[in-house]
């Protein structure tokens, strides 16, 4: 029997816990299908629209050795389209095989309680289970990141640099820093 494992995700500001999510989540079957939300999904949870697009997310994600496929769904949870992944033929696996198994991987912040997905993998005859997620996220990032001031960017000689003049400290021929 083989196993396929589905997770989901916005996966925006992609950094280590994600990472170790997803290799944690294949380690479970045989293939790794992650769902990535829609933009207007974020913006409806997180008020405010994904830092990359769609498109951006999931090129990401599938680079991902572990991830086999990725798929983006527009609902509000991936429930269809689990469904239409469980209920399409299982091309991937040689003639022969004894059937696919599924296994739904959500963060452990998720329960039967609060992922609609556990109770539709189970009635379609597959599992559910919560991996351990580790204590960081995309938003406490950015949250982060808003909150850190900015140097003011300097030649090496001490003049202020510009956005236009990053390379050259703006003192032209008499600056040591100067290169042609």
């Amino acid at each position: 029997m083989r196993i396929n494992v589905f997770t989901c995700g916005v996966f925006d500001l992609f950094h280590y816990g994600h990472l170790d999510f997803l290799l944690r989540a294949r380690e479970l079957g045989d293939r790794l299908i992650v769902g990535v939300n829609a933009d207007d999904y974020v913006v409806r949870k997180k008020g405010h629209p994904p830092i990359f697009p769609l498109r951006e997310r999931m090129m990401i994600v599938n680079a991902l050795e572990c991830v086999a496929e990725v798929r983006p769904f527009w609902e509000d949870d991936p429930c269809a389209l689990l469904r239409r992944l469980v209920g399409k033929p299982q091309r991937y696996f040689a003639a022969g095989d004894k059937g696919v198994r599924w296994i739904v991987a959500k963060g452990s912040e998720y329960t039967h309680a609060n992922a609609p997905e556990a109770a539709l993998i189970e009635s379609l005859g597959g599992t559910f289970v919560t991996l351990d997620s580790l204590p960081i996220h995309s938003s406490e990032l950015l949250a982060r990141l808003v909150r850190v001031p900015m140097k003011p960017l300097r030649c090496r000689c001490g003049f202020p640099e510009t956005i236009n003049n990053l390379f050259n400290c703006g003192h032209e021929q008499n600056c040591p820093c100067f290169t042609d």
